[in-house]
């Protein structure tokens, strides 16, 4: 099995959908998993990204593809905590929600930038 991960689709040109679209449509190839990554909010209705995917899902079932959506939110100022708690081995959560919420509101518990 082969696991090919992309990010930051939403910057991929046609020329690099089609090719994305032959490895997925060539029956030679065989157990791969293309795993894409992509800003949703960089991508609208006319973006060709957003044509990519639908016409994926409508070959789905015929061309025996298997295509899962995974949307991941920003985290919550809970979860902003639970992760300042465990960066700084800290249990007490009156001591780490102060910190949170600082971190919470200028990340908007967006996981990369809190991480920075």
């Amino acid at each position: 099995p082969l696991v090919f991960v992309i990010d930051d689709l939403q910057w991929a040109d046609a020329s690099s959908l089609d090719l994305l679209d032959a490895l997925l449509l060539d029956r030679e190839v065989v157990k791969l998993m293309l795993v894409g990554i992509y800003r949703s909010d960089e991508v609208d209705e006319t973006h060709a990204l957003t044509s990519f995917l639908t016409t994926l899902e409508s070959r789905s079932c015929s061309q025996n593809l298997s295509l899962t959506r995974l949307a991941i939110d920003n985290l919550n100022i809970r979860d902003v905590q639970h992760v300042i708690q465990d960066l700084l081995q800290c249990e007490d959560s009156s001591r780490s929600l102060e910190l949170a919420e600082i971190c919470y509101e200028k990340t908007n518990g967006n996981p990369f930038f809190l991480m920075r």
